[in-house]
């Protein structure tokens, strides 16, 4: 047996304690994780011999090299540079967001399979433009009333962006140029925990761009059946390495498209052909299930269905839209640790949509001197009137919408 150069008892609890600490911190421990065994060489008497823990202690560490830490935005956690447990998140570039193609911010989500407008065109509905008029973005597809926000909540670099809206109050995706996107982060479980009730079926989360040097210009024009389309994306900026700043321009256009130029939009009975609308002209009498059509050339009423219309192709289903949208944002590295970011955006969107002919509905009892009676055993009964004022005003009656923010 050879001899070990004694240490006193207290360094020797030192080396213990630290020992138990780093064996502690190491991050090669942790449950459900299996290593190779590995078998430590065997000790020859010399190093025994020489083995002085104290010699350990002095040997500087060797340095480490230098590592830059870029800004991470996270969606889904309040804590940095964490992600969420069990949620999943989709991320895309910016080199997938050109890939897609799309020139504005509601074509680009409808790439994704989540949202409820996925593999269509989206926009605002044009039969009730009064209301919905920014496109609204619905992951999972959630129930939302028409006045009522979406369930999806709507975040630009982590922060909510303010609402717009005619009986209706929620943002406007369409307010971020793609030119000005350095990524989108989409959360596809729900986000409530996180950022409230909003957030039931999901976060979208713009992250725009810092530092542009150059200029970029992206120009589309659209045709098609009784419809165009113009798109303009143009942005440029300037890096002087602690300083950057840019702006980006979006200038969107299209025509509207009415029911009598698509085939399929019909207000029918699709089982026998016969039109369903009652808001004729002439007009239509109902009492109960039953249905007269009104003649005017002999003030009489013809029971049966032949006085019913289809008003739907005079109705906008998808209105014309023109948006001009402006983005800057300026950032100043005022220390290594202080940083200074402005960002501002002005929008203007007018929404136009028709909504074909002026209805008119009224009650029209037996003491009215135009009541005209049907005979029979509803000779005397009350009677539902449904007309249009077409003959007065026209097939055609436009509304306009204006949303600045």
């Amino acid at each position: 047996m050879r001899n070990v150069p004694r240490k006193p008892l207290y360094k020797a609890i030192h080396y213990l304690v630290s020992g138990a600490a780093t064996l502690a911190l190491l991050p090669g421990l942790a449950y459900g994780q299996d290593a190779p065994a590995t078998k430590a060489p065997a000790e020859t008497d010399a190093q025994m011999e020489t083995f002085d823990p104290g010699a350990a202690e002095d040997k500087a560490a060797p340095a480490k090299p230098a590592t830059t830490l870029e800004e991470i935005v996270v969606t889904g956690t309040q804590m940095r540079g964490v992600e969420p447990v069990g949620a999943q998140i989709i991320a895309m570039e910016l080199e997938d967001v050109a890939a897609t193609g799309a020139v504005t911010t509601a074509e680009l989500l409808a790439t994704i399979p989540q949202n409820s407008s996925f593999g269509t065109t989206p926009s605002v509905d044009g039969s009730n433009n009064i209301q919905l008029t920014v496109n609204r973005v619905n992951l999972r597809n959630l129930p939302q009333g028409i006045g009522a926000a979406s369930p999806t909540l709507i975040l630009m670099n982590g922060h909510r962006l303010v609402g717009v809206g005619i009986g209706q109050n929620y943002p406007d995706p369409d307010v971020v140029p793609p030119g000005a996107l350095q990524r989108v982060e989409v959360l596809t479980e729900g986000g409530s925990s996180v950022y409230g009730a909003d957030a039931i079926g999901g976060v979208v989360n713009f992250i725009t761009r810092r530092d542009i040097d150059g200029t970029e210009v992206g120009v589309r024009q659209g045709f098609g059946d009784s419809f165009d389309s113009t798109d303009v994306n143009l942005t440029t900026g300037r890096d002087w390495g602690d300083t950057s700043a840019f702006v980006s321009y979006n200038y969107s256009q299209n025509d509207s498209i009415h029911g009598g130029d698509r085939n399929y939009v019909k207000k029918i009975d699709w089982a026998t052909g016969v039109p369903v609308d009652l808001a004729c002209n002439p007009g239509n009498v109902t009492v109960g299930a039953d249905t007269w059509a009104i003649n005017p050339q002999n003030n009489t009423l013809t029971p049966g269905t032949s006085g019913k219309c289809d008003t739907t192709k005079y109705d906008t289903i998808y209105p014309e839209i023109e948006r001009n949208t402006f983005f800057a944002g300026v950032t100043h590295d005022l220390t290594d640790r202080l940083e200074f970011d402005l960002q501002s955006w002005y929008t203007k969107r007018e929404n136009t949509s028709d909504e074909g002919p002026l209805e008119g509905f009224t009650t029209v009892s037996s003491n009215n001197p135009n009541y005209i009676s049907t005979g029979g055993a509803t000779a005397n009964a009350t009677q539902n009137v449904a007309f249009n004022f077409a003959p007065f005003t026209g097939n055609h009656q436009d509304q306009n919408t204006n949303l600045e923010e």
